[in-house]
């Protein structure tokens, strides 16, 4: 019997582009069972413009009645999901006819799979391609991908993120493991790095999104963005940034051992790269005074292992004093 899909889309505002996203769902060579939406209190007429189309599958809205943010809006769909198998949607993308069903046929051909990602390409606010992926766009690099097929993706989400949400399907059995959702966390990155530590993770090469580039999306993958600012907050030594990852993985282990389940191996590895980033914050002023750091942390791997290797070391001595 084939696994029940849900759609999960949060909306804020979209009327401009979110009829032909949801277009896109319903032309699927697989369709799914449902598509969730919660809207995030949208100034437009997002939730109009959903209610009147027809579609070959259930439709469930909830509306915000003020609002709640990207990450707790996108657990909340999550949470209100009935299928087994849940994809995240944005609203302004288009997929490709193939993408539920390449998808979750990988899922359900391999049971051990947590979660299944796939590439994207990228396009301008007419779907013009722009001659790139998200893969390269967000320095997923070759290495990295063969290291998760080998089953091994942990250490890869733990260095970086991978691919924004939309490019995700994971079975709705894990939910209790990656809810509730942080805000300072972006709720992709968090999925996938929680569900890497569990489970292997599945890729699909080919581009199976249309990454919709235009000026009023909430994340984006240009060079400008903040989905690639992100992917690189690693290599980014604004203490400020340094300081930011630093909550971050400290809530990331928190979640971790209040959940439970989790290997101790990769709750040492969180634990590792906190630690990692608390020194680099607290760096001296004096140039001289980091290279013991400096030199210790590339001899031991932790520059490759948590940021972006020579170039986050060079930036470390670079930077400005606090």
């Amino acid at each position: 019997m084939s696994a029940k899909i849900s759609v999960v889309m949060c909306t804020c505002p979209g009327a401009a582009f979110v009829e032909a996203q949801v277009r896109s769902i319903a032309e699927q060579t697989r369709l799914p069972d449902e598509l969730v939406v919660t809207d995030d209190a949208s100034s437009d007429d997002t939730e109009a413009v959903l209610r009147r189309m027809r579609l070959p599958f259930r439709l469930r809205i909830e509306r915000n009645s003020s609002r709640i943010g990207v990450a707790r809006n996108f657990a909340k769909a999550i949470a209100m999901a009935e299928g087994d198998i849940l994809f995240l949607a944005d609203q302004d993308d288009i997929w490709l006819p193939g993408k539920i069903e390449a998808q979750a046929a990988l899922l359900e051909e391999k049971p051990e799979l947590a979660a299944v990602v796939a590439n994207v390409s990228i396009v301008d606010r007419e779907l013009r391609p722009l001659g790139k992926n998200i893969w390269e766009t967000n320095g997923f690099a070759r290495r990295y991908r063969r290291q998760v097929e080998r089953n091994d993706p942990f250490p890869v989400l733990n260095r970086q993120n991978i691919a924004p949400g939309m490019a995700t399907a994971f079975r709705a059995s894990w939910r209790s493991k990656i809810l509730p959702i942080p805000e300072i966390w972006s709720h992709d990155h968090w999925i996938l790095l929680l569900l890497s530590a569990l489970a292997p993770i599945g890729l699909v090469h080919e581009p199976l999104v249309l990454y919709r580039q235009h000026g009023h999306q909430v994340l984006g993958a240009t060079e400008e963005s903040s989905l690639l600012r992100r992917a690189a907050r690693a290599s980014n030594t604004d203490r400020g940034d340094l300081e930011l990852v630093v909550r971050q993985w400290d809530m990331l282990e928190k979640h971790m051992r209040s959940i439970g389940g989790f290997p101790e191996q990769a709750l040492a590895a969180v634990e590792e790269k906190r630690r990692f980033f608390e020194a680099r914050a607290l760096l001296p002023n004096a140039k001289a005074l980091r290279l013991p750091f400096l030199l210790s942390h590339l001899l031991n791997g932790a520059y490759f292992r948590f940021s972006a290797g020579l170039s986050s070391c060079a930036k470390d001595f670079l930077r400005w004093p606090r």
